[in-house]
């Protein structure tokens, strides 16, 4: 159901209009019946409107007026401008207050199919932007955008940028506050990836540029597909600089007794977890793999260098128990470091 107002310092246009519309049938309501614009302005500041059907030639406020105080204060309401006059300048500068239709008088059976089917269109429209409503304030359909961002979901992606998937008719409007919707929540996504650079300004007057749904699309695409390359190369970069501060931390700390995957963690304020992949992805090995190669890599050269023994040699790369390093040494090196003292050591065995 949509409001309407008349306006016409005609009274018999006024009524008229009032009596020869249906409304019902076109599921809308006539709210208020006006003189001059002065009157509309007084009911619009108490009152909303979704048409206004409004005589150029009035007393007090004109249309062309009327028209531009609703552009500038009422936005989403339609205006149909009445004249007996077919002006260019008044058309154009009708068109430059996003008037919807001139509508040359006397208003007769063709004329009065033009507002019924300007009254549908608006009908639609309305019921298309609750359903933006609806749609952007679903936390639900947010986290689904979002989600289809982080995972590079190209398909679930086109989805979304696709607008007959949600809405039967749009406006250009309706268009922009969706696609401004979606602008957030990639910004958003942009910032987490590199909370030092700002994405919204430098793309704003880019994405401000965009008129149609193939514009939008390509740009989406084109800024979703820059954001991801920059992105990775940023966290590429990061995660090698933190990575080599672990390894220079274990470097100094892998002979203490007790250096462990949490230690290690909570050295760099990471989660186990995180830290795991880390060395997964740059060392393919785990952090308690990397510290034991360490500890015998170490323990080989002490035993090739020195004449200390070996349970000694074991204690110095953290092993207080020397049966579990030599169980260590052996997994990793396929022999006892008894094997291999005899093997490398040119003074032979010191247990």
């Amino acid at each position: 159901m949509i409001d309407v107002v008349i306006v016409d310092d005609d009274v018999y246009v006024r009524n008229g209009l009032q009596k020869v519309i249906e409304w019902e049938e076109l599921r809308a309501r006539l709210v208020a019946v006006c003189k001059n614009g002065k009157e509309v302005m007084e009911f619009l500041s108490q009152h909303e409107a979704d048409v206004i059907i409004s005589d150029v030639k009035m007393p007090l406020m004109d249309g062309l007026s009327l028209s531009k105080y609703v552009s500038n204060n009422c936005p989403d309401t339609v205006i149909i401008l009445l004249s007996a006059y077919q002006e260019f300048e008044l058309l154009q500068e009708a068109l430059e207050y996003g008037v919807r239709r001139y509508i040359l008088k006397p208003i007769n059976k063709e004329k009065l199919k033009q507002l019924s089917e300007i009254m549908i269109e608006v009908n639609e429209e309305k019921e298309q932007k609750r359903k933006l409503t609806s749609l952007i304030y679903n936390s639900d359909f947010g986290k689904t955008v979002k989600k289809a961002f982080v995972e590079r979901d190209m398909k679930v992606i086109d989805s979304i940028l696709t607008l007959d998937k949600y809405f039967n008719r749009i406006n250009n409007a309706l268009a922009r506050e969706y696609y401004s919707f979606l602008f957030k929540i990639m910004a958003e996504f942009a910032r987490e990836l590199n909370p030092e650079r700002s994405f919204e300004e430098s793309l704003l007057s880019e994405f401000r540029k965009c008129t149609s749904e193939a514009e939008y699309k390509t740009f989406f695409i084109e800024t979703y597909e820059n954001i991801m390359r920059y992105g990775i190369s940023v966290q590429s970069r990061k995660e090698n600089l933190t990575i080599e501060k672990i390894k220079d931390y274990i470097e100094k700390h892998y002979t203490e007794q007790g250096l462990s995957t949490i230690n290690v963690a909570n050295r760099f304020n990471i989660s186990t977890a995180y830290l795991g992949t880390l060395f997964k992805k740059n060392e393919n090995c785990t952090v308690v793999d990397y510290i034991t190669r360490k500890k015998i890599k170490k323990a080989t050269q002490l035993i090739k260098e020195t004449d200390l023994t070996i349970t000694y040699i074991a204690s110095l790369v953290g092993y207080e128990d020397f049966r579990y390093f030599s169980k260590v040494f052996k997994n990793v090196m396929n022999m006892s470091p008894t094997e291999y003292s005899r093997q490398h050591r040119k003074g032979g065995v010191k247990q």
